[in-house]
């Protein structure tokens, strides 16, 4: 399983919940992404898989948004959303 850090205390694992700004989508472009989603700045999904950039490992995450719709996000720019326990 990839594992990486994304800021100091966040984990970024496939499967984790992660939100991002649509104007950080890489692709599709977000001018078509808003077409077909809401008008929120800000979405939320699951990491589903990690992407290189030439000798650059794990550069951009590939984040499902919906059954049928997935976006590729540079991983900086993915916020790991964390679960709360319940009590």
């Amino acid at each position: 399983m990839h594992c990486l850090m994304h800021k100091e205390s966040d984990v970024l694992l496939i499967g984790s919940n992660v939100s991002f700004r649509i104007e950080d989508v890489y692709l599709p472009d977000p001018a078509e992404l808003v077409e077909v989603m809401t008008e929120a700045n800000e979405v939320v999904g699951k990491l589903v898989e990690l992407s290189d950039r030439g000798t650059d490992r794990d550069q951009f995450g590939v984040v499902r948004l919906r059954e049928d719709l997935k976006v590729i996000v540079a991983v900086d720019k993915l916020t790991v959303i964390q679960k709360q326990e319940s009590s």
